[in-house]
């Protein structure tokens, strides 16, 4: 049996009326030749959404998805089944935003509104974000040493992540890169202004100082997720697979990422998004070309509804 995963609009485009029939073609092979997947990311979407609709979208994706929930295990490698009810993961799921609103480093103020039988689903994500942060601030060479005199432009744009001073200390340094991270969420503006920044840093001829910005992330000790988000991101700053600055917002990025990750997992990746799509197909080849990462090769077919729909009665 395959599995297919369906990034969260694709929900949607099944939910019309109009496209009742690819529903019933797409439920008819459920359980026989097709597994349909879900992850951290449709419920971060769901989250979101702020229409009464919510519930309906999530009573409607629990009737293709079912108990099909699966995550990433950072300790394996590897992904692996939680058999979840859609409807009940997401009444218990830790609430993305806040992620990046708390004081990571006054560690008790995490425990704040947790209950006991709460810890391990609560802790968990917020563990693992901590974790990676501080593996990042280890990697860090201080001080930075570059190969050519920065420019007044660059030299704010890295303040905004490394404090302005000659030996600042990991709780500057840290607490600095939260202080923007929680800004971009909070901010679409600053966000979109930053990443216009970098784009000029870079300059228009910017493959190959973005390629090699990619082989700097694949060497972090950091967990694979974190580093697969981070190339995301760095991937958008090339011009023919970059987002539009008119919908481009921080916490929609990273899901974006998350999903992408995510479907990794599946032998079908199924996206309208052709930007969503491009960079996951790109992503997919630099793991793969990548002999120093321990994980799995990928062996996903990214494509979109339609050619999903024109090969499905061959899949066996």
């Amino acid at each position: 049996m395959e599995t297919v995963y369906f990034d969260s609009q694709i929900f949607r485009e099944l939910k019309k009326e109009e496209n009742k029939y690819l529903l019933d073609k797409i439920l008819k092979l459920k359980n026989n030749k097709l597994k349909y997947v879900y992850f951290d990311a449709h419920i971060y979407d769901l989250q979101n959404d702020k229409t009464d609709k919510k519930i309906e979208d999530l009573k409607f994706m629990s009737r293709i998805v079912e108990n099909n929930y699966m995550l990433f295990d950072i300790n394996t490698n590897s992904f692996i089944k939680n058999e979840t009810n859609i409807e009940n993961n997401y009444n218990y799921f830790y609430d993305f935003n806040s992620l990046f609103s708390l004081d990571y480093f006054n560690i008790f103020s995490l425990f704040n509104n947790i209950q006991g039988e709460e810890i391990d689903t609560e802790l968990n994500p917020l563990f693992e974000l901590l974790n990676n942060i501080l593996q990042i601030i280890k990697n860090l060479k201080i001080p930075l040493n570059f190969e050519y005199r920065l420019s007044e432009e660059e030299n704010n744009f890295i303040q905004k992540f490394i404090p302005n001073c000659d030996n600042p200390t990991i709780g500057e340094i840290a607490t600095t890169t939260n202080n923007t991270l929680k800004n971009y969420f909070e901010n679409i503006k600053s966000y979109r202004e930053d990443r216009k920044d970098i784009k000029n840093i870079l300059g228009n001829n910017n493959k190959d100082m973005v390629y090699k910005s990619i082989n700097n992330i694949l060497k972090l000790d950091i967990d694979i997720k974190f580093k697969f988000i981070a190339i995301y991101n760095m991937l958008d700053m090339l011009s023919e697979i970059s987002e539009k600055t008119s919908k481009l917002k921080y916490r929609n990025m990273t899901i974006d990422a998350m999903h992408s990750f995510n479907s990794m997992s599946s032998d079908y990746f199924i996206t309208n998004d052709n930007k969503l799509m491009l960079k996951s197909k790109e992503l997919y080849k630099i793991i793969n070309y990548n002999e120093d990462l321990n994980i799995n090769k990928i062996q996903t077919t990214a494509m979109s509804l339609e050619e999903f729909i024109n090969i499905i009665d061959n899949i066996n």
